[in-house]
């Protein structure tokens, strides 16, 4: 115990959120006390508590680690020498590995993101949200070098693009991992090429419109916006309710089993 004195309050914390993090993995973040961390970390309640306050502190510690990462592997994925579609295809796989390997953390990446705004800017919380954001940058400034090589349509409003673009990704994912075993017994597919296929058909959507606008006048192409930005979430309203049917019918083939 003294040698772990000595050490800086960083490894302590790094220490506690690997063994914490390993439980929530396998129990679930709300299943996981904070005795089960300080045991299975080796330090007692008490000093637990002296590097972390609660459990959602160490959920927040892990997912400003991940969310870190995600960051790091995206702006490799979206390399601005790559041609669009094999970044944009790099970015997607690099969300598979990122929900493979943070299951719990890429679920809270679809929910509401909180800000601290009552406590100090460097904050946890806010650490992870600036993350995010510069998330979203990176995808901002892929989109910008794509349109001005010619190989994505001009945009109009970045943000809701990106965020377009991130549910019917984060959804095709979701969907696959959920229904991973209906999909290969009634697709004949697996689930890899499933979400291989996926991701074509998302770029295609949106390299179709990028050529069905090309040559028309900036007037036209404006009229267009307000479309397009409808069938984009005419399609995501598509993907949600598609999962809907999937579950329904995943769930129709289990009872059916459990009778046989």
């Amino acid at each position: 115990m003294a040698r772990r004195i000595k050490e800086e309050r960083i490894v302590h914390q790094n220490r506690i959120a690997e063994k914490a993090g390993r439980l929530f993995s396998e129990k679930g973040i709300s299943h996981t006390s904070m005795d089960e961390i300080a045991q299975s970390a080796g330090y007692s309640k008490a000093t637990l508590y002296v590097y972390f306050k609660n459990k959602e502190e160490i959920v927040s510690f892990l997912a400003l680690r991940s969310m870190s990462k995600l960051k790091d592997v995206l702006v490799d994925a979206l390399d601005g020498e790559k041609h669009s579609k094999d970044a944009f295809l790099s970015m997607c796989m690099a969300l598979v590995d990122y929900q493979k390997e943070y299951p719990d953390f890429f679920d809270r990446t679809l929910t509401y993101i909180r800000i601290d705004t009552n406590d100090e800017d460097h904050s946890l919380l806010n650490q992870t949200y600036r993350v995010g954001e510069e998330i979203t940058r990176t995808i901002a400034k892929y989109l910008e070098a794509g349109i001005r090589k010619g190989e994505l349509r001009g945009c109009d409003n970045y943000f809701v693009t990106i965020f377009h673009i991130w549910g019917m990704i984060s959804g095709l994912i979701k969907l696959a991992k959920e229904k991973e075993e209906y999909i290969q017994l009634a697709g004949k597919i697996s689930k890899e090429q499933f979400l291989r296929d996926g991701f074509e058909k998302i770029y295609g959507i949106i390299d179709d419109l990028k050529r069905s606008w090309a040559g028309q006048s900036a007037q036209r192409f404006t009229e267009g916006v307000e479309g397009y930005r409808t069938d984009f979430e005419t399609f995501a309203k598509a993907i949600g309710q598609f999962g809907e049917l999937i579950s329904a019918v995943g769930q129709d083939y289990q009872n059916l089993e459990n009778e046989l």
